[in-house]
This record gives C-alpha cells, structure tokens and sequence, in this order.
C-alpha cells in the first residue's frame, strides 16, 4: 500500500505539473520561456560534466573493458524492464507489454540478472517507456522546454512525470541509501561513456541546438518513431 500510495501521490503531482502547460507548448517559432533560468542551469551543468562526469567516464572506459561495460548497461536496461512494462499498460500495449514482461523473465534468468540478453537473440526486442512518454500518449502537452541539474534536457511534463519514474523505478526495492546512490552514479556515468561529444556539432548557440535536437527527438519517442540504441 506504502508503494501505491508513493505512485498516486506522485501522479498527481506530475499532473498537476503538465496540464497547465499543455497551453504554453513552445511554439514552432522556438518560444521558450524558461530560457534565462534553463541557461542558469545549463552552465552549471556544463562545470559538473567537465569536472565530474566526463573524467569519470574516462577512467571508466579505460578501466572497464568493453565486454563488462557492455554486461554493466544490460543489466542497467534489464532493471527498467518493469517501469516499462507499467507504461505499456497504461498506454494499452498489452501485447507489447506482455513480451517485455517475457524478456524480462528471460534476461534475468538465463541472462543472469541481466548482464546478458538472450531475449534480443530470441526476438525480443528491447523497448523504453516512461511515464512522460505516457502523459504524452494521454495527449497532456509538454508545457515549456526544461534544463534539469545533472539530468540535462527536458520539459515541465516529463521532469514532472520523472516523479511517478521514480516512484515506480527499481532502486526502491532496495534499503541501503549506499547502493542505491552506487548504482544511480554507476548508470549515469555509463550513460555519459556512451554519448557523443556535440561541442564541434553544435552551432553558435549550443543551448538552442541542444533544445532542438531534445524536443526533436523526444516527440518521436512519444510517436514510437525513434530505435532503441
């Protein structure tokens, strides 16, 4: 009941959070309303990625050969299954989330936890869904563009909606503060070993492209239109 209450709680509040700002969409002209506080938050996340994340997922890289770095991310994916599967049902993919569900019983068994993933060679492929791709499918707008601490690009619904994430994420099967706050520092730096190096693809605003590639990509996510990677 504690749990229910947890993702009740916070599905109000992401709520609460979108539907005024499904009226304040950005427009197609680039409004953005947030800027000056979204470039605030921007810079200082630019000085935590140089002194932190980006050497961190250096030594990363150097010291973690490929193969482990490879068991590390499947088994980071495999955690996820389940909030995945969540929002398939309350979308109605039904069908969709049934073979997650299979893929999930598959990695973490045969695959070992997850460090492998023999489901993807028996045809299940791998999807993502979360709880802002859902408002969206729900058709709440996403309200103005978003910068997060550390997190990076977002909007108003989906940094909202990343509450009810939480609430209904994997790390809250577990007790000690110590591993959790490990295995959330463990994903976020794999995740900066694995993303590319934008700065000499950007132009002379790299906020505006960084904006546009976000709110690009993230309406095809909503649109079941982007591959996993």
């Amino acid at each position: 009941m504690t749990m229910l209450r947890a993702v009740l709680n916070a599905s109000v509040i992401a709520i609460a959070f979108a539907m005024p700002a499904a009226a304040s969409e950005p427009s197609a002209d680039g409004a953005d309303p947030l800027a000056p506080l979204n470039r605030k938050v921007l810079a200082v996340n630019y000085v935590l990625d140089r002194a932190v994340l980006r050497p961190a997922s250096g030594i990363y890289r150097r010291v973690v050969p490929g193969f482990a770095r490879t068991g590390v991310r499947n088994a980071l994916n495999n955690l996820l299954e389940p909030r995945t599967v969540l929002n398939q049902c309350l979308q109605g993919k039904l069908g969709t989330a049934a073979a997650d569900a299979g893929r999930f019983v598959v990695n973490s068994t045969l695959g070992i936890g997850g460090l492998f993933d023999p489901a993807t060679a028996m045809g299940l492929e791998r999807h993502s869904e979360d709880f802002g791709q859902t408002l969206g499918r729900w058709g709440v707008g996403t309200g103005p563009y978003l910068v997060l601490p550390v997190i990076g690009p977002s909007t108003l619904r989906d940094g909202g909606a990343k509450l009810v994430d939480v609430a209904t994420g994997p790390m809250n099967a577990v007790d000690d503060d110590a591993v959790r706050f490990g295995i959330g520092a463990l994903d976020r730096v794999d995740k900066r070993s694995r993303q590319a190096d934008l700065s000499g693809q950007l132009g002379d605003d790299p906020y505006v492209d960084l904006r546009e590639l976000h709110l690009a990509r993230r309406a095809a996510e909503v649109a079941d239109e982007v591959e996993i990677e």
